[in-house]
């Protein structure tokens, strides 16, 4: 009876609160949303790479330019020389040092949500070197300055390593409201991330575009593909025990 009191009031406590219980036992409507939740990734993974593709189709044919030349002027224009530094600021945002500081927080938050890393580590090294690969094969110049254009690896890596973290801490959370917050936080910094890149003129916007493209249908491989892992590991997990009760 005092087992199941404890019970009752730490339900209550976690529903008043903000954080998910944990799964202890599958339910039918668990399952369902775990379905609902891959079909749906699948799905948002889907689409952006075959627009990806599109847009590269592009991008090489050349038919994107007047697109380019157009929102170019138009952000550059409505970003004044006063703005400048604000843009300089929200570079740094998707700048290479701080993307690895903020994987190293979502390699940590994974490896307490998750218990494992290794997958996630693969995940996140996976990530420039897809990018870099993509860059050199359709070898596209900036607007200005050297280096390859396409997609924008600013705006690809913080989508990847920012969406990560958002994914973490949303799985965390029970209230919708909450997972809202964290979706429009990460959605804000990677839009921030793209401005600045076309407001600096290192990227056409198309290259803003197309990272963003790449950077959800990575992410949506790489979370599809890390919790079929932890979902095997579960399973993997309680096989003795159940063993053991019978």
């Amino acid at each position: 009876m005092r087992a199941e009191l404890v019970a009752v009031l730490a339900s209550q406590f976690s529903r008043r609160g903000g954080l998910r219980e944990p799964d202890v036992i599958s339910s039918p409507s668990s399952a369902a949303h775990r379905f609902r939740s891959r079909r749906l990734w699948a799905s948002v993974g889907t689409a952006s790479f075959l627009s990806f593709i599109a847009l590269s189709i592009a991008i090489v044919t050349g038919a994107v330019y007047p697109f380019d030349d157009f929102a170019s002027r138009v952000v550059i224009d409505a970003v004044s020389p006063r703005f400048l530094d604000d843009l300089r600021i929200l570079n740094q945002i998707g700048h290479r040092l701080t993307l690895v500081a903020a994987a190293v927080i979502a390699l940590a938050l994974y490896r307490v949500v998750e218990g494992r890393i290794l997958a996630a580590v693969a995940f996140l090294v996976g990530a420039p070197i897809v990018g870099s690969g993509i860059a050199l094969l359709i070898s596209r110049p900036r607007p200005e300055g050297e280096g390859l254009s396409f997609p924008s690896g600013h705006v690809f890596g913080s989508l990847v390593v920012y969406g990560l973290i958002a994914v973490v801490v949303s799985q965390q959370l029970r209230l919708p409201y909450w997972r809202r917050i964290v979706l429009c936080v990460t959605v804000a910094l990677v839009l921030s991330v793209g401005i600045a890149r076309v407001g600096l003129r290192a990227h056409w916007p198309s290259d803003v575009v197309g990272a963003a493209l790449l950077g959800c249908a990575y992410l949506s491989l790489g979370v599809r593909t890390l919790r079929a892992q932890a979902s095997a590991s579960s399973t993997e997990s309680q096989e003795p025990r159940i063993t053991e009760n019978c």
